[in-house]
Protein backbone atom coordinates (compact mmCIF):
# COMPACT_ATOMS: atom_id res chain seq x y z
CA UNK A 1 0.00 0.00 0.00
CA UNK A 2 1.33 3.43 -0.86
CA UNK A 3 0.16 7.02 -0.99
CA UNK A 4 -0.15 8.36 -4.53
CA UNK A 5 1.17 11.80 -5.46
CA UNK A 6 -0.90 14.46 -7.21
CA UNK A 7 1.04 13.64 -10.39
CA UNK A 8 -0.03 10.00 -10.15
CA UNK A 9 -3.70 10.57 -9.23
CA UNK A 10 -5.90 13.63 -9.52
CA UNK A 11 -9.43 14.58 -10.47
CA UNK A 12 -10.53 17.46 -12.69
CA UNK A 13 -13.93 19.13 -12.52
CA UNK A 14 -16.17 18.63 -15.56
CA UNK A 15 -17.79 21.99 -16.33
CA UNK A 16 -21.51 21.74 -17.02
CA UNK A 17 -21.87 18.45 -15.13
CA UNK A 18 -23.88 20.10 -12.36
CA UNK A 19 -27.05 20.16 -14.50
CA UNK A 20 -27.94 16.51 -13.88
CA UNK A 21 -27.50 15.26 -10.32
CA UNK A 22 -24.31 15.92 -8.39
CA UNK A 23 -21.42 17.62 -10.22
CA UNK A 24 -18.75 15.24 -11.53
CA UNK A 25 -14.97 15.14 -11.87
CA UNK A 26 -12.88 12.97 -14.18
CA UNK A 27 -10.10 10.75 -12.84
CA UNK A 28 -6.62 11.42 -14.24
CA UNK A 29 -3.75 8.95 -13.77
CA UNK A 30 -0.16 9.93 -14.55
CA UNK A 31 -1.38 13.00 -16.46
CA UNK A 32 -3.83 11.03 -18.63
CA UNK A 33 -7.63 11.21 -18.52
CA UNK A 34 -9.25 7.85 -17.77
CA UNK A 35 -12.78 8.69 -18.92
CA UNK A 36 -14.15 7.58 -15.54
CA UNK A 37 -16.13 10.03 -13.44
CA UNK A 38 -16.73 10.36 -9.72
CA UNK A 39 -18.67 12.91 -7.65
CA UNK A 40 -16.85 16.25 -7.60
CA UNK A 41 -14.54 16.85 -4.71
CA UNK A 42 -11.07 17.70 -3.55
CA UNK A 43 -8.75 14.73 -3.16
CA UNK A 44 -7.57 14.62 0.43
CA UNK A 45 -5.74 11.30 0.03
CA UNK A 46 -5.24 8.66 -2.64
CA UNK A 47 -3.77 5.26 -1.85
CA UNK A 48 -2.88 2.45 -4.24
CA UNK A 49 -3.14 -1.12 -2.97
CA UNK A 50 -2.82 -4.18 -5.23
CA UNK A 51 -5.40 -3.58 -7.99
CA UNK A 52 -7.40 -1.00 -6.04
CA UNK A 53 -7.44 2.71 -5.30
CA UNK A 54 -8.74 4.07 -2.00
CA UNK A 55 -9.70 7.71 -2.50
CA UNK A 56 -10.80 10.18 0.17
CA UNK A 57 -12.42 13.37 -1.10
CA UNK A 58 -14.04 16.39 0.51
CA UNK A 59 -16.58 18.58 -1.22
CA UNK A 60 -18.12 22.02 -1.13
CA UNK A 61 -21.27 21.51 -3.20
CA UNK A 62 -23.36 20.16 -0.31
CA UNK A 63 -24.63 22.46 2.42
CA UNK A 64 -22.46 20.68 5.01
CA UNK A 65 -18.92 19.31 5.04
CA UNK A 66 -18.55 15.65 4.14
CA UNK A 67 -15.77 13.20 3.37
CA UNK A 68 -16.39 10.59 0.70
CA UNK A 69 -14.38 7.37 0.83
CA UNK A 70 -14.29 5.59 -2.52
CA UNK A 71 -12.87 2.18 -3.37
CA UNK A 72 -12.13 1.85 -7.09
CA UNK A 73 -10.78 -1.15 -8.99
CA UNK A 74 -7.94 -0.92 -11.53
CA UNK A 75 -10.45 0.11 -14.23
CA UNK A 76 -11.53 2.96 -11.89
CA UNK A 77 -14.99 1.47 -11.44
CA UNK A 78 -16.54 2.16 -8.05
CA UNK A 79 -16.57 -0.97 -5.89
CA UNK A 80 -17.76 0.54 -2.62
CA UNK A 81 -18.17 3.92 -0.96
CA UNK A 82 -19.00 5.63 2.30
CA UNK A 83 -19.80 9.19 3.28
CA UNK A 84 -19.01 10.66 6.69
Amino acid sequence: MRTLTINEFCIKYIWGSEGVGAPKSEIWINGQATGQRIPVGTVEAAVGWKDYYLIITSDSYRSEDFLDILLLNKQFILQNSACI
